[in-house]
């Protein structure tokens, strides 16, 4: 981390491992970013966008202009906890989303071996499906943080702000705990990315071992099954009531005309 933006105009796609969010005027670039060493999301501008750099050498700089800037620190802070807030939502969706397709994906299977043994079909095993386990979402934010966030932004946003920023270290403290809160949701959500990933694969292989295939396979050997059983049934009444056209070695094997028989 070499700088921090400040955008004055225009608008930023922001992304991470399974979705985006949008920066527009007055958010800061990287605020969220400045206990990490490297990146961790991806930056684009959809617009025409001007910015305002701070140059970050390092979090002791940053504390400078936290300080002698208390306007700047406030923009920072409410920049920090809004994307912190974004971000903890998405995981809290993603959460639900990673349980939800598992459970989906083990009822399709189950429905699809019950359809199997029910019309006589050889069932297919998905390759590693036995490796694969609930979602448990051990290592997902704590729920309060949402809420902690919210607090913090609600007083910023008021004529009280300067309580928060005027006071010293608290803001870059602010700062730091968003940052190191905002890695460990990022964390998350690449780890609930991967996860729908891979339940998503039993779907979708390139290889043809996955649920879409077998259960197409299925339909079509069962579609293959009815056509059969629906020649044999046409064949049958066909032969039943018009027996003067019936082959001889099918017409032996009828049950005899219980219609009576007219005189003549």
């Amino acid at each position: 981390m070499t700088a921090l933006h400040l955008i004055t105009n225009g608008k930023v796609d922001v992304s991470y491992p399974g979705g985006s969010y949008t920066l527009g005027k007055g958010d800061v670039i990287s605020i969220c970013e400045i206990c990490s060493e490297i990146h961790l999301l991806g930056y684009t501008t959809l617009e025409d966008t001007t910015i305002l750099t701070y140059p970050l050498t390092s979090l002791d700089s940053l504390n400078d202009i936290l300080q002698k800037h208390p306007d700047v620190a406030r923009l920072f802070c409410l920049s920090c906890f809004r994307q912190i807030n974004i971000l903890l939502n998405r995981s809290s969706i993603s959460e639900l989303n990673c349980s939800e397709l598992y459970r989906t994906l083990t009822d399709d299977i189950a429905t699809y071996n019950t359809l199997c043994s029910r019309y006589r079909l050889q069932a297919r095993s998905l390759e590693h499906f036995d490796e694969l386990n609930a979602f448990l979402g051990d290592d997902s934010p704590d729920i309060w943080l949402n809420g902690y966030y919210m607090g913090l932004s609600r007083i910023l946003a008021s004529d009280n702000y300067r309580i928060l920023v005027q006071e010293s270290d608290l803001s870059i403290g602010m700062l730091r705990k968003g940052s190191l809160d905002f890695r460990r949701t990022y964390q998350s959500l690449e780890e609930q990315f991967h996860y729908l990933q891979q339940v998503g694969s039993f779907y979708f292989r390139e290889s043809g071992n996955d649920l879409l295939i077998f259960i197409l396979l299925c339909s079509i050997n069962w579609d293959r099954i009815m056509k059969t059983a629906r020649r044999s049934t046409t064949a049958f009444t066909v032969c039943f009531l018009r027996p003067a056209i019936c082959p001889s070695s099918i017409r032996n094997c009828l049950p005899p005309d219980p219609r009576p028989s007219r005189a003549a």
